[in-house]
């Protein structure tokens, strides 16, 4: 009897122990401004999909979902970052409508994504000041002012005594991805390791490492960080599943398992974690530790935030307190489109149509203003802009709004004029080649008043196989050769100016450039209000030869495979 009491009393004291170290995780990342339900596509939720219980997400139902498991049980929810940018709701309100989204699903921690830094400083600090959780980047420091005290490098949280130690960390590639002149990156690996023996010194020996930087930095990180024991990862929109596919009617494809389980030199395991994007869904899981910290238990999957997940009123209500401005945008009649203005990732493999009309618009806000001497019809008749800066189509014919408009160019980007050598151009259209062989190729270049063919067959560097530059000083525009040695006046955004995606277009011995003042949004809408009707076609300007035959981007693809399947016959 005694014997059988003393079992009981260890067995229930065991219990008790691994329950103190049992809690649910929850977690999203890369939301970009969904604040509203979307589409199975993430974009708009038309009311006509609405209607049908055909939306998804929104910060409504993520809230809903948070909620009920911290009602019910032990719960961490985290956020990897990204909540900038992707709807006109952030175009219009920025800092300010992120931070209180975010306050209202209160997560535990978030820890900053490259987008978080899209407005400089000023729009970052402006979002830490605002937010009442903490923010996480371990491996960045600041040249300039101290930002607020939101941003920390970790944050430790207690469930029933049990301390468990959260490290942010944001890819360096922001860098080049954003407007980041004061803020210097250090490696995640190393950031991560160096906080972990800090928090490890303090006896905490749960750590979970919050990382924005790719599912492949994702696994890197769970190899060789010792002391981390899950990874909770976003940038890459990574949708990992224990199902087969991801449900019907939804494009996001299953790029692994939930968790994908990363085993270290030493044997241990680290579970690694991503829920896709666009607030579809949110990663759950119910996760067990031992007395020594090591996970030994993980079950869970991500969550689809159907129509079947209620919308909490007190989001829909914070919606409608900003919806207003919104509406007015949202009615605001351009033009007329005959035709869908393709745009999206599509931009990122080929010429694409909103990158036409809007590199166009670039060069047809100098022509509106410019006063004509020397037989000079404008002073810049050439644009780059890069298609990653695209964010969606506007897949609708018929009226054409502001809110089209900024929902697919989100980022408020201002427009420098440049002068530089026509070798710059050669080289960034080199660069643009390499962009366009990358996964995520958002540095590939859309353009007007240039027309280039690609070799993609030739090695690196040498892929250009000819340039065409549109003569701005010419009685009648016409296309000639590029001339590596003359200076030549270029339209660009100043992204690409300061150098995102890995661009050059600064020169040593010349840094003349002019701020325009404008934004590419605002060149786009003068633009098409002025055409009033739309029906822009694909022209050729980007093309790409094989075999001695030259093929427009659009093109390319279905013919390479015709030809293979022909000669396979």
């Amino acid at each position: 009897m005694k014997v059988y009491l003393l079992t009981s009393i260890l067995c229930f004291a065991i219990s008790n122990v691994l329950a103190a170290n049992e809690f649910v995780l929850l977690h999203n990342n890369d939301m970009h401004g969904r604040f509203e339900q979307v589409s199975a596509t993430s974009g708009t939720c038309w009311k006509e999909l609405a209607a049908k219980n055909l939306c998804y997400g929104g910060f409504a139902r993520v809230a809903n979902i948070v909620r009920k498991f911290r009602n019910e049980s032990e719960v961490i929810y985290l956020n990897a970052g990204d909540t900038f940018t992707g709807t006109i709701w952030f175009t219009v309100f920025r800092a300010k409508i992120a931070a209180a989204f975010m306050n209202i699903l209160s997560p535990d921690a978030m820890c900053l994504g490259n987008h978080e830094f899209i407005d400089g400083e000023k729009g970052l600090f402006d979002f830490l000041d605002l937010v009442e959780f903490p923010v996480l980047a371990a491996n960045i420091n600041f040249r300039g002012e101290q930002p607020p005290q939101s941003l920390r490098n970790s944050h430790v949280i207690q469930l029933n005594g049990t301390k468990v130690g959260i490290i942010g960390a944001v890819t360096p590639q922001t860098r080049f991805l954003s407007n980041t002149k004061f803020v210097n990156f250090t490696d995640e690996v190393e950031a991560i390791n160096k906080e972990s023996k800090k928090l490890t010194a303090e006896g905490i020996k749960i750590i979970i490492a919050l990382v924005h930087s790719g599912f492949t930095t994702d696994k890197i990180v769970a190899l060789n960080c010792p002391e981390v024991d899950i990874v909770v990862g976003g940038h890459t929109n990574t949708f990992l599943s224990n199902n087969s596919s991801a449900p019907h009617g939804h494009p996001e494809k299953i790029e692994g398992n939930y968790p994908t389980i990363i085993t270290q030199k030493s044997g241990r395991q680290v579970y690694v974690v991503q829920a896709a994007a666009f607030t579809k869904y949110i990663g759950k899981a119910t996760v067990k530790f031992d007395d020594e910290g090591e996970l030994i238990h993980f079950e869970g999957q991500p969550i689809l935030l159907d129509s079947s997940i209620p919308q909490d009123q007190d989001v829909l209500e914070l919606l409608n307190t900003y919806r207003p401005k919104i509406t007015e945008l949202e009615n605001e009649h351009l033009a007329t489109t005959k035709v869908t203005l393709e745009g999206g990732k599509i931009c990122r493999k080929r010429e694409c149509i909103i990158g036409n009309i809007l590199t166009e618009a670039m060069v047809y806000s100098r022509v509106k203003i410019h006063s004509l001497s020397n037989n000079s019809w404008t002073d810049s008749s050439i644009a780059f802009y890069n298609g990653g800066g695209i964010r969606s189509a506007i897949e609708l014919q018929g009226p054409l709004t502001s809110g089209n408009v900024m929902t697919g160019l989100p980022f408020q980007s201002r427009l420098y004029m440049v002068e530089v050598h026509g070798s710059t151009i050669l080289k960034a259209l080199e660069h643009s080649a390499e962009v366009f062989t990358s996964s995520a190729a958002g540095g590939f270049l859309q353009m007007y008043g240039a027309k280039v063919v690609y070799n993609m067959n030739s090695t690196v560097g040498q892929r250009v196989s000819e340039v065409l530059l549109l003569c701005s000083e010419c009685d009648i525009p016409k296309y000639e050769k590029l001339q590596e040695e003359k200076k030549y006046k270029i339209i660009i955004t100043d992204f690409l100016h300061n150098g995102g995606d890995k661009y050059v277009f600064k020169e040593k011995d010349n840094q003349h450039y002019i701020d325009l003042s404008i934004t590419d949004s605002d060149v786009f809408i003068d633009f098409v209000r002025d055409q009033k009707i739309l029906y822009p076609t694909l022209d050729g300007r980007i093309s790409f030869t094989s075999a001695g035959i030259t093929l427009q981007s659009n093109c390319f693809v279905i013919i390479v495979i015709t030809l293979a399947w022909s000669f396979f016959q």
